[in-house]
């Protein structure tokens, strides 16, 4: 794999690539200028941008073109990457575009963004593409009513903080076969924060907020999707659903996820808006302050499981409006046994924890990994 080394940040035409000499250039049009002027495409492994942490001096002017570099492939992508001092350091780089309305020209493939923050991105689409990943990236800024990462299929989102959609818009629009793990998600005044618009798709120990209107947190719009340890958060009594299963006989598994707020007039916390959701599985999650908790439109037969759901007497989050979703013990005490083919794992069962995981210590609920609410940033 090929890989070489930017900085945006200096505003004279130089360097050679290397760590020690990263390319720069006046006009602050440096990705663009090494893809199309510097190196020749890896076809075997792909190749590796890193770019230098910092200010860049100029924001870039238009979307990124990748058909003079050609098209990255899943086996032979092309990776964005941050860096301050050494490769793979941490540093975070900052594409800032300025206003324009997409990073990449088109739905490429293979693209690849770790410690990252895009941003400042006009009124439309953030990302959009096949097979990309995000790793520890910050994508806010995107003014508008539209969708701020609009991707299409088998494209995965980890450690991220993505938020500032505007009004109305829908955060994340995805495919099938995509991932959200362990992401801080700020979805805003209206619309949805994750609609997923096809089957196969995971969304694990997750924090989704809102702030009212008719938002909702996550819309199952399609296929086979896991909904499992997240914490959806409401602060102004929303009117929507903070989970919505809304495909008609397909395969959603919700479990032990923690939802508040949604506390508007013919809200709730999970609603089953179709009539062929019997084979849904709503297993060990808790709300708090919602209007209802499990709408299933008064057919309580179309789950295939519903078990062990109930409302908390009072929130168990510390502060989640000053973004501090650490729980108490009315959530840890929540946690569920976890089972493999019917049966304790051991005769002191582990347990499973409710909502995604905020707090330090092992033991009961166990976990001793955070959300970074932070993006890396």
């Amino acid at each position: 794999m090929a890989e070489y080394f930017l900085d945006p940040t200096v505003a004279t035409d130089g360097g050679d690539g290397t760590i020690g000499n990263p390319w720069t250039r006046a006009d602050g049009q440096v990705e663009q200028y090494v893809l199309d002027n510097e190196i020749t495409r890896d076809t075997s492994e792909g190749d590796i941008l890193h770019i230098k942490s910092g200010t860049r001096h100029t924001n870039i002017s238009g979307s990124i073109d990748l058909s003079f570099y050609g098209t990255p492939t899943n086996i032979a992508g092309l990776t964005f990457r941050g860096y301050t001092s050494a490769a793979r350091d941490g540093g975070i780089a900052d594409l800032n575009m300025g206003g324009n309305t997409l990073f990449l020209s088109t739905g490429y493939s293979g693209c690849h963004f770790v410690d990252c923050e895009i941003h400042n991105l006009g009124n439309g689409i953030a990302i959009r593409g096949n097979t990309l990943t995000f790793t520890n990236c910050y994508i806010h800024d995107c003014n508008g009513n539209s969708f701020q990462i609009w991707i299409a299929s088998n494209c995965s989102f980890n450690f991220c903080r993505i938020e500032e959609i505007g009004v109305g818009g829908t955060t994340a629009l995805v495919g099938g076969a995509c991932s959200f793990i362990s992401c801080f998600i700020n979805q805003g005044n209206q619309g949805t924060g994750l609609y997923m618009n096809g089957g196969g798709c995971l969304i694990e120990n997750c924090i989704i907020t809102s702030f009212g209107g008719n938002s909702s947190g996550i819309n199952l719009n399609s296929g086979t999707s896991f909904v499992c340890g997240n914490t959806l958060y409401n602060l102004n009594a929303s009117t929507g659903s903070g989970i919505i299963c809304n495909s008609i006989g397909t395969n959603h598994i919700v479990r032990n996820n923690y939802i508040e707020g949604w506390s508007g007039s013919g809200a709730e916390a999970i609603l089953l808006f179709w009539n062929q959701q019997r084979n849904t599985i709503l297993y060990g999650n808790r709300w708090y302050n919602c209007t209802t908790g499990i709408n299933s439109n008064n057919n309580p037969q179309w789950m295939l499981v519903n078990k062990n759901n109930s409302s908390l007497p009072s929130s168990p989050l510390t502060n989640p409006v000053g973004k501090d979703f650490t729980i108490s013990d009315a959530l840890k005490a929540a946690a569920t046994p976890s089972y493999i083919g019917g049966s304790h794992i051991s005769s002191s069962p582990t347990y499973v924890d409710v909502g995604a995981v905020q707090r330090q210590e092992g033991g009961a609920g166990g976990g001793l990994f955070r959300v970074n609410l932070n993006g890396g940033i």
